[in-house]
């Protein structure tokens, strides 16, 4: 049976400097992956990126720990990580699809269970009904993000763990595709000072990649360049090896020519 794609939009957080405080908001550690949406219709399941791409085929352990939930229609909202012998999500194991690091979807919304839709619903009481949900499965592939009251205590020992930081939500909040300010999304100083240096290395990488295929051109430029001198060197040979054919034969016609002369009487010896 085909699947029909029903990917909602996700919703995107604002971006902001420090978390808000107050009853009206929880806080979540934001994990170092790739943003993605599960999807599970009977027996089917399929694993979206953010922009609607389908991962499944890149993630063959969270489908079949999804597989396996105990509720026949379900979409969640998460993050895909690849999480190393420590525990700790890895982003560079997860771009390079580590097998070593073991495949995790960490759920963190309910949009829609069985054929009810949830997202008008409050946060607080669809991250109630997810947790119960990732409970039941207890499966190391599909885990549950927990939410914490005191978001500069969280963001603290983010910073000390390293993490990517944290994300600050409206727990009465519906769930709205698209940007979004009851979402925030607050980095730590360390994961910015490592993301700058991931773009250095990958920029070393690409000028590493591109000095190579710069070299394999200059070697085939050389190659070629070779092989025309050799050509030209071969044809000048040929022509000097002509010339001295061209002036021996010539030479030996003039004696010839000169002894028939010479016993014929046209030539005078003195």
């Amino acid at each position: 049976m085909a699947y029909a794609s029903s990917f909602i939009k996700p919703c995107m957080p604002a971006s902001r400097s420090r978390p808000l405080e107050g009853e009206a908001w929880l806080h979540e550690i934001k994990l170092d992956g790739w943003r993605g949406q599960l999807h599970k219709r009977g027996s089917l399941v399929r694993l979206y990126s953010k922009r609607g791409n389908d991962l499944s085929f890149r993630f063959p352990d969270i489908v079949a720990a999804a597989a396996h939930m105990p509720i026949g229609d379900v979409v969640l909202d998460g993050e895909i990580t690849a999480v190393n012998a420590d525990g700790v999500p890895d982003f560079e194991a997860l771009q390079r699809s580590d097998k070593e690091a073991m495949q995790t979807f960490w759920a963190f919304d309910l949009l829609k269970s069985g054929q009810e839709d949830l997202r008008a619903r409050a946060l607080v009481e669809r991250k109630a009904r997810l947790a119960e949900l990732i409970d039941e499965q207890k499966n190391p592939h599909l885990r549950y993000v927990e939410h914490f009251e005191d978001g500069e205590a969280l963001l603290a020992a983010s910073e000390r763990l390293g993490l990517k930081g944290i994300v600050s939500k409206k727990r009465d909040a519906p769930y709205r595709s698209g940007p979004s300010h009851s979402w925030l999304t607050i980095k730590t100083s360390a994961w910015r000072e490592a993301k700058q240096e991931r773009r250095q290395l990958s920029k070393a990488r690409a000028e590493r990649t591109a000095l190579r295929a710069d070299v394999t051109e200059l070697q085939a430029e050389s190659k070629t360049h070779s092989e025309l001198i050799g050509k030209v060197s071969g044809l000048i040979i040929e022509i000097y090896h002509g010339q001295e054919v061209v002036s021996e034969t010539a030479r030996s016609m003039e004696e010839r020519v000169f002894r028939l002369e010479k016993h014929a009487g046209f030539v005078k010896v003195h």
